[in-house]
């Protein structure tokens, strides 16, 4: 946990294929959600390792001649499960020998059964038996260790244990208020992809940045004191502290730990402030407030890196057809 003047779970929502697997998963199986490094759920156990599990929504037929899945272009799941299985090996500083992939084609349409590792349809229970079996088959034969490392990935990707103390929820829903009524229909957008108000202020999403650069704006104000011609920053008496704390599950690799402000007032307004500052005609564009947050951990020593991950996922959310 850091603190830098301005210092850097309420769990992260579920998709509907997180969901749906979770539910059908048995113990001591469990299902863990993406996280900074790695953007795909995976599958842990505690004697065998980690299952990569890509998700393909588009809808795919299988062509059985010529091997390929087709939809609005040619898809090769087998490859995606290995390439996202070496991915998750990197991410969780896990043997290679203890990490596999299974790849999901929620909407895939196959006249035989799929190759292994592949599932196709939207049948829940089928994909979370597939994912077990291919786990019990392949991470079998290895001495290499489990532990620590899948603990310590387990740990950071479900993110903490305690509920989001009440104060912060208190003001999570007072700075998503603001935000609507600033917003009204106008929308908010990082790299072409729209970001609804309650992401902007989810304490793992989005609120780490907004309130670090709504802090540091703050902070570079300055004001002249009665009788004196020289200048006081305003950041050497803050009007809020905001506590951050590494969490590998979170979007932007960090969440937001505490805010104390003598009243939320002294933190709506430079948030409303922040905002206003965005907006470009009829919409609110964000993008400036990544790079910013960026150089707000740079700059408190923190790792910058996260930000340019998760630039990369929200454009290759941007890139997918609709």
């Amino acid at each position: 946990m850091t603190s830098a003047s301005s210092s850097v779970p309420a769990t992260p929502r579920r998709s509907q294929a997180e969901t749906l697997l979770a539910a059908h998963l048995t113990a001591p199986f469990m299902l863990l959600p993406p996280t900074t490094r790695f953007p795909h759920m995976s599958v842990a156990h505690g004697d065998l390792g980690l299952c990569a599990v890509v998700v393909h929504d588009d809808t795919l037929m299988h062509d059985e001649d010529r091997g390929i899945w087709w939809g609005q272009e040619a898809v090769d799941p087998v490859r995606m499960a290995a390439q996202a299985s070496l991915d998750l090996a990197a991410a969780a500083r896990a043997p290679a020998e203890r990490v596999t992939g299974v790849a999901w084609l929620r909407n895939g349409i196959a006249h035989s059964p799929p190759p292994d590792g592949v599932v196709a349809g939207p049948d829940a229970e089928l994909m979370a038996y597939t994912v077990q079996r291919a786990m019990e088959r392949r991470l079998v034969g290895t001495d290499e260790p489990v532990s620590p490392w899948l603990g310590a990935y387990a740990h950071a990707a479900l993110g903490p244990a305690d509920p989001t103390p009440r104060p912060l929820r208190r003001l999570v829903q007072l700075i998503e208020r603001c935000l609507r009524a600033e917003f009204e229909d106008r929308p908010a957008v990082i790299e072409t992809v729209e970001i609804p108000p309650q992401d902007l202020c989810d304490p793992r999403f989005m609120l780490p940045a907004l309130l670090a650069c709504a802090h540091e704006d703050l902070s570079l104000l300055k004001v002249q004191q009665p009788g004196s011609k020289a200048p006081v920053k305003a950041g050497m008496r803050p009007a809020f502290h905001l506590e951050l704390a590494a969490d590998p599950g979170a979007f932007l690799g960090y969440r937001v730990a505490s805010v104390t402000p003598a009243h939320p007032f002294f933190v709506l307004d430079p948030v409303v402030v922040l905002a206003r500052r965005y907006r470009y005609h009829d919409e609110y564009l964000f993008d400036d407030m990544l790079g910013q947050f960026g150089r707000y951990l740079h700059k408190n020593g923190l790792d910058a890196l996260v930000v340019e991950e998760a630039l990369a996922q929200i454009r290759s959310r941007a890139e997918m057809p609709e």
